[in-house]
């Protein structure tokens, strides 16, 4: 998502808008509020500063291609692991981990987002084993000052929509729940901006502040309504994905993976094709579970009876 504003994404390079040592120099001698108010002018139609420092530092890397053998890689948005080191086994909450843990617990319950859009999510051995091979596949070649792009993703392997992904989510949820919700996971997606917006004032904010001043008065301290608003700035970020489509060619990706010899396509396998969709989210979930909220098996009949009630 380093070139977000590009509708096709090719497998090469892309000039930056700006020259990145200017940038970097102009970051240096400008105080913070002249920068805040030249931002919007130099992101342009890219969503945010992320996006954009990528697309500086891979012109910056392309800049040094007669210096060295150079490998660009873009994954797309990195999820939990398919395999290794274990099936489901995650670590932070960003992006759609985060999202998963609040839908789970009934905290999230409208988030604004096309159904049909596909959802570019890789996990995270995969990623890292498509960048193993990639160092083996350029030294194969003969010009080495011709820099190597690959967009690591699936561009519609799976056939993964946003809508699908929450439907098949939610059905694990109720058969996996987790030990502590705040409300029954049954929020939904909309593609009409206001009504999304009704619900988060009616069922994302009246119920965090009935709950904080419930907390108040019998002497605990607040939080929840903190809690939504972090949410709702990470729900904002993530809406320009939600509503938008790419098409991320990976050519690259799918033809190394295909020149690899059988056993290093064992060793080193990163073909989209073979991952159950099902089988996948019901291992993130269980891996979200496990080494992100620390609960065990043993935790599940509870939690079956506190999702009941």
């Amino acid at each position: 998502y380093c070139h977000c504003n590009e509708e096709y994404l090719d497998e090469r390079y892309y000039p930056a808008t700006e020259n990145p040592y200017g940038v970097m120099e102009m970051s240096k001698l400008m105080s913070d509020d002249v920068l805040n108010l030249i931002t919007p002018k130099l992101l342009g139609k890219l969503p945010n500063t992320y996006a954009y420092t990528k697309g500086l530092t891979e012109d910056l890397v392309h800049s040094f291609r007669n210096k060295f053998s150079i490998v660009i890689a873009r994954p797309s948005i990195v999820t939990a692991s398919w395999k290794e080191p274990l099936p489901g086994f995650v670590e932070g909450i960003n992006g759609p981990t985060g999202l998963m843990i609040a839908g789970g617990k009934g905290v999230v319950r409208s988030m604004y987002c096309f159904e049909e859009n596909l959802c570019e999510s890789i996990p995270v051995d995969i990623v890292i084993n498509c960048l193993i091979t990639l160092p083996y596949k350029k030294s194969l070649t003969e010009n080495s000052k011709e820099v190597l792009f690959c967009n690591i993703c699936d561009n519609g392997t799976l056939g993964n929509t946003w809508g699908q992904s929450l439907t098949i989510s939610k059905e694990l949820f109720y058969e996996y729940p987790m030990s502590i919700s705040l409300w029954y996971p049954n929020g939904s997606m909309k593609r009409n901006y206001f009504y999304h917006w009704l619900s988060v004032i009616f069922l994302h904010y009246l119920p965090a502040y009935f709950v904080d001043f419930m907390l108040f008065i019998t002497g605990n301290k607040p939080f929840l309504i903190n809690v939504q608003r972090r949410l709702s700035q990470g729900l904002k970020v993530l809406e320009y994905y939600t509503t938008r489509t790419w098409n991320f060619r990976n050519d690259n990706f799918k033809q190394i993976y295909a020149d690899l010899n059988e056993v290093d396509k064992k060793k080193f396998n990163f073909n989209m094709a073979e991952i159950e969709l099902k089988e996948y989210l019901l291992n993130y979930i269980l891996g979200v579970r496990t080494f992100i909220l620390k609960e065990t098996p043993e935790d599940l009949p509870k939690a079956r009876a506190n999702l009941k009630r």
